[in-house]
């Protein structure tokens, strides 16, 4: 329904009209009236004028003090809606990295390496990122992302996920759905979507032989490549049930090696310079 109220600007208006209409016509009668003599005239028209300019000061105050106790209002109002909604969107936020973490946990029950394997990768694949000048707000969905690498293992049965041994074809083909596995479980919530690039990616090569789409060189999503290094590092220096950890030296010498085929040159060059 349209809203036909006067404001307070035009009511100042009217207003004003009406009062100065008023008091020029009465005084202009009354000086008319009351005085003759053509000097003193003059001297009472300049009075009349000077209170015309106090009439018109005083209406200017009136208006502009009131439009300016209804912006201040108007802005303190959209100040605190503004607090409101950022409040909401941080716990928002919250709310999610706790659900990341529960499904860390998830994962954990399978196995307790899980854990202690993601946060190490995390952790290095920013401080590579970081090193790579990725702003903070990717900085954000990479960490989430790296969180979340192997959340698709969740589909993969503990039967292969838990063999001490080498797989066989079949398991081996099972255990490469994982990442498709995590973009169908991330996918559809619009929170993480912008973190998808690790846990659908990390298993490309620089070469294009990877999985699960055989992406190459840049088309692969650049925190995806440093997660690649950065996994495949970890892996090597860390204790399996059927090989001992590979000493650092030997890891990034493989790395180094790889580069090119498996890896990103840029992305190992950065890691060897940690």
């Amino acid at each position: 329904m349209k809203n036909n109220s006067i404001g307070l600007p035009q009511r100042v208006t009217i207003l004003y009209f009406i009062i100065a209409s008023i008091y020029i016509y009465v005084s202009d009668q009354a000086l008319l009236h009351f005085v003759t003599d053509t000097e003193t005239l003059g001297i009472f028209q300049l009075y009349k004028g000077w209170g015309y300019v106090a009439v018109t000061s005083v209406l200017l105050y009136v208006l502009l003090n009131n439009q300016l106790k209804k912006l201040l209002f108007e802005m303190e109002a959209r100040k605190k809606a503004e607090e409101e909604i950022f409040a909401s969107k941080e716990e928002l936020a919250r709310a999610y990295d706790e659900t990341i973490k529960g499904w860390g946990n998830a994962l954990n029950l399978k196995d307790d390496e899980v854990e202690v394997h993601s946060h190490r990768v995390t952790e290095l694949t920013l401080k590579i990122a970081k090193k790579m000048c990725i702003d903070e707000i990717q900085l954000e969905h990479i960490k989430r992302g790296a969180l979340l690498h192997d959340v698709g293992k969740i589909g993969i049965p503990d039967s292969i996920l838990l063999k001490p041994g080498k797989l066989s074809d079949d398991e081996w083909e099972a255990m490469k759905k994982h990442p498709i596995y995590a973009y169908n479980m991330l996918a559809p919530i619009d929170y993480l979507k912008p973190s998808l690039d690790i846990p659908y990616c990390h298993h490309e090569r620089w070469d294009g032989k990877g999985y699960p789409r055989g992406l190459k060189g840049t088309d692969i999503p650049l925190p995806a490549r440093i997660f690649a290094v950065v996994d495949f590092y970890d892996a090597l220096i860390s204790e399996r049930p059927y090989r001992e950890a590979w000493s650092e030296e030997s890891a990034l010498h493989l790395i180094k090696k790889e580069s090119g085929k498996h890896f990103d040159p840029q992305v190992v060059e950065v890691l060897l310079r940690k």
